[in-house]
């Protein structure tokens, strides 16, 4: 039974750690819309905060060792799976909308999980899904008014 709890435990940790990549990555190629194409500082400022407050929520949780030590890249069912959706994005407005589906979906299974493994934790990670909600909103403004 606690060979079981342990195994969890371990399993629970690389979906946090996939989960935190896949939303810092999402809010980095975000990022740099807001930087390179829109040219918007306050913005840019605003998503590289997001992705450091990620990084630094996760490194709180497990301070003495790092997510990173539980990833099992090689045995991944999920990193070989490519769907045709996957493959191609029609444009700056798919390219945006596909990279904040990933941010929102990552952030919100964070959320969950830690619900389980330290949920007292989990309200940061809910609180930042709301504001990636509103950067989303005040982006995709930026994006119809300019490049629609």
């Amino acid at each position: 039974m606690q060979r079981e709890k342990e195994d969890l435990k371990e399993k629970f940790k690389q979906i946090i750690d996939a989960n935190a990549n896949r939303a810092r990555e999402g809010i980095r190629v975000i990022e740099e819309v807001a930087r390179f194409i829109l040219e918007d500082k306050d913005l840019t400022i605003r998503l590289k905060e997001i992705r450091h407050q990620i990084t630094k929520y996760i490194k709180e949780l497990n301070p003495d060792k790092p997510f990173i030590f539980s990833r099992e890249s090689s045995s991944d069912l999920g990193a070989k799976i490519n769907l045709d959706s996957e493959k191609k994005r029609f444009g700056l407005s798919c390219l945006i909308e596909a990279n904040f589906k990933r941010v929102e979906e990552a952030i919100r299974v964070l959320e969950e999980f830690l619900k389980v493994y330290q949920e007292e934790e989990s309200n940061k990670f809910k609180d930042l899904r709301f504001e990636v909600y509103q950067v989303e909103k005040e982006l995709n403004l930026i994006i119809n008014e300019h490049y629609r």
